[in-house]
């Protein structure tokens, strides 16, 4: 009789779960994401593929969409943290400073030929991301988002997402989250961005 209590609690708490997040093994199409939004777009990420941003991103601006990009500060203490946490202890900073430059020399790029609108804000965060988040329309009843909890990394790590919708549990936690560290946030200076080369 314990055991089908149990088996009974666990069923439960899958069916609470499978009602309140999707978990997938990886990263739905960006294109397809982005493209996806009609007034904004949230994202925090250690970095950004070039070959990910610069087409779709470059679309969503063109069409007026707001956006706001959050990055780790390498200026900032929890540097080393952060890219412990991306590439695993004990490793240098090289990987991970080599990919968030090149997302930031491309957008220093832009900068300089006046192509980053005022609706399209990038921000540094002195902290040890947390969650990498994208979220498309957070003020629409459409609204969405994928949320990637960090854990440590390695070869052998888990690679899941999470998708919210508006209408779920967690979605209001997680948009608040990233005003909260919106707002903690320091303003880019794309004059410092060549100290990472």
């Amino acid at each position: 009789e314990k055991t089908i209590n149990w088996i009974e609690k666990v069923e439960q708490a899958i069916a609470i779960k499978n009602n309140t997040v999707f978990l997938q093994d990886k990263f739905p199409d960006f294109k397809e994401v982005v493209l996806s939004a009609r007034k904004e777009i949230m994202m925090s990420s250690f970095f950004m593929s070039i070959a990910q941003i610069s087409k779709e991103l470059n679309e969503a601006i063109s069409n007026g969409i707001k956006v706001r990009f959050l990055l780790p500060d390498w200026r900032g203490e929890n540097w080393m943290a952060t890219v412990a946490l991306l590439d695993g202890v004990g490793q240098d900073e090289g990987r991970a400073k080599r990919k968030l430059t090149s997302t930031l020399l491309w957008l220093a790029e832009k900068n300089e030929k006046g192509q980053i609108p005022d609706t399209f804000e990038i921000r540094l965060l002195d902290c040890v991301f947390p969650i990498r988040m994208t979220i498309i329309d957070p003020d629409s009843e459409q609204g969405y988002m994928y949320i990637h909890i960090n854990s440590y990394i390695n070869k052998y790590g888990n690679n899941v997402t999470y998708n919210l919708t508006k209408q779920q549990h967690w979605f209001a936690l997680y948009k608040e989250e990233f005003e909260d560290m919106w707002n903690d946030a320091r303003k880019i200076d794309f004059n410092q961005v060549r100290e990472l080369l």
